[in-house]
């Protein structure tokens, strides 16, 4: 709802009619973000295959007053509120994550000081993906080609500790966010050139 009501974060569906970016896979069914529907159909979900497989169950209209160890994460590291302007940030940064329907070029960045939360919410991302699909990343390595194969078919890269000196390229980090076509390889293999799709998320001091 919050992306259509944006034009320029809400991508055309008619362009990717034949693909099914808008549909993300719960444990107990599939969410269409274009719509909003909640899918149970078996045919239809082993008919589709999915971007992005989450490791959680879906809630249609949750309380989130009863979500007791999401609000204590919110008061204890966030200082916020369920209702607060804070908390509905924190809200629309996992959205993004775990969304691909967005033409937005961004990437996520928690920033505070130690014991803010930035552990906790990187972990919350986490684990809310199949192993598969998640990895970890270095931003001193991006220049790495071995490093670079990361980003091939996952959903999220995590940084848990943007470095404090600068970094010697940026290119890597430039393309991954703006999905343009980048070169990794495995140890010992051949390079090869992939487009990447997932969402990146740092965090710092």
């Amino acid at each position: 709802e919050m992306m259509k009501g944006d034009p320029c974060l809400y991508k055309d569906f008619e362009s990717i009619r034949n693909e099914n970016y808008h549909l993300i896979h719960f444990k107990n069914g599939v969410f269409n973000t274009e719509n909003a529907e909640f899918i149970t159909d078996e045919k239809f979900i082993r008919s589709r295959s999915f971007d992005y497989c989450m490791n959680i169950k879906f809630i249609e209209k949750p309380d989130i007053t009863q979500a007791r160890t999401w609000n204590y994460l919110l008061q204890s590291s966030l200082q916020a509120e369920p209702d607060s302007t804070k908390a509905r940030l924190a809200y629309e940064l996992i959205a993004y994550v775990v969304c691909r329907n967005t033409t937005a070029e961004k990437a996520v960045i928690l920033y505070g000081d130690s014991g803010s939360g930035k552990s906790l919410m990187c972990s919350l991302i986490e684990s809310a993906f199949s192993p598969q699909d998640v990895t970890a990343f270095d931003l001193k390595y991006l220049g790495s080609k071995t490093w670079s194969i990361k980003f091939k078919n996952i959903s999220v890269a995590i940084c848990r500790e943007i470095p404090t000196k600068a970094l010697s390229s940026i290119d890597i980090l430039k393309s991954v966010i703006t999905c343009e076509k980048i070169t990794g390889e495995e140890k010992y293999a051949i390079s090869e050139s992939f487009v990447p799709h997932c969402k990146l998320v740092m965090a710092g001091n």
